[in-house]
């Protein structure tokens, strides 16, 4: 009875982990574009909870440019209180054929721990 306690407990662990560890995996989207388009990606943010939308890393600057990055307010909405999440617009323009990938955090800029609230991934397909 031990025996099949144990193995039961050692299943359940394992079963346990490999879900959070499935759960714990991303996987990019995909936008696909041709060169000299412009293609935006917009991300639900909140301004007022101190968090933003970085570029986790550098683009690769000789595929695609980073042409702008704005944060439109929910304010300007009717019946739309204070507090509201407003949405972040990153524009690229691709500049070669080929695939980048862009990766963005979630994260508050100051403060001294940076851990990101959450993460988001682009695989960018670009077509001649």
């Amino acid at each position: 009875m031990k025996k099949f306690t144990s193995i039961l407990i050692i299943l359940v662990f394992a079963l346990s982990a490999s879900f959070c560890l499935a759960e714990g995996l991303k996987t990019s989207k995909v936008i696909k574009t041709r060169v000299g388009h412009d293609f935006t990606i917009t991300q639900e943010s909140n301004g007022t909870t101190g968090y933003q939308w970085l570029l986790a890393k550098p683009v690769d600057r000789s595929t695609i440019k980073l042409i702008s990055s704005q944060y439109i307010s929910a304010k300007d909405k009717p019946n739309m209180q204070v507090g509201a999440p407003g949405k972040q617009m990153w524009r690229f323009k691709a500049l070669k054929p080929g695939q980048t990938s862009i990766y963005f955090e979630y994260v508050r800029s100051w403060g001294k721990i940076h851990t990101p609230q959450n993460e988001e991934s682009y695989l960018i397909d670009i077509k001649q």
